[in-house]
């Protein structure tokens, strides 16, 4: 590939910025109302330095991505619950600055976001599909799905071998594709 070619394809953090400037202060939330996510989504509030867990090192914005891409490969969405109130418990977590740091997962949350909104007739994707809010929607929703995945790996880790239940859950994964 001619280094032409390659300049069609870079980017630069400043693109990162802007587009995070349209999210405002808009952040990354989890459902509150499903037991355990929010324990869950504390321990890697910076990021775990636990070596028996297979998340080590991790950071509250790494498993979102994970879970995210658990619930979109899986292909399950879960919308926010509500609790016994009958109020949805959305926890405002991360904030979209720091995707700043890690430009792929806001590529990530982007592309999500566009296979979603299509126009029913053309199939194009619509300008929905960059709404800051309606991209945080859709991440969020396979996110509260996949979550439980990444949880149910967690429990199943045994502190001698943390990659076990991982390796294994992964497999089931890639033979489900």
């Amino acid at each position: 590939m001619s280094n032409e070619d390659k300049s069609k394809f870079d980017f630069n953090t400043r693109d990162v910025g802007r587009i995070l400037l349209s999210f405002g202060t808009l952040k990354v939330g989890f459902d509150g109302n499903v037991p355990g996510v929010s324990d869950f989504y504390s321990k890697f509030k910076g990021s775990t330095r636990d070596r028996t867990s297979f998340f080590s090192g991790c950071t509250d914005k790494d498993i979102f991505i994970y879970a995210m891409c658990i619930g979109k490969q899986k292909g399950l969405k879960n919308e926010y619950l509500k609790g016994e109130n009958g109020k949805i418990d959305r926890k405002d977590h991360i904030d979209m600055e720091y995707f700043k740091r890690d430009p792929e997962y806001l590529w990530m949350m982007l592309a999500t976001a566009l296979t979603e909104s299509r126009d029913l007739e053309s199939g194009e994707p619509t300008l929905d599909s960059f709404e800051p809010k309606n991209v945080l929607k859709i991440c969020e929703e396979y996110a509260n799905a996949g979550i439980t995945f990444l949880m149910k790996m967690n429990n199943e880790c045994r502190p001698t071998d943390p990659y076990s239940a991982y390796e294994e859950k992964l497999k089931e994964l890639l033979d489900d594709s």
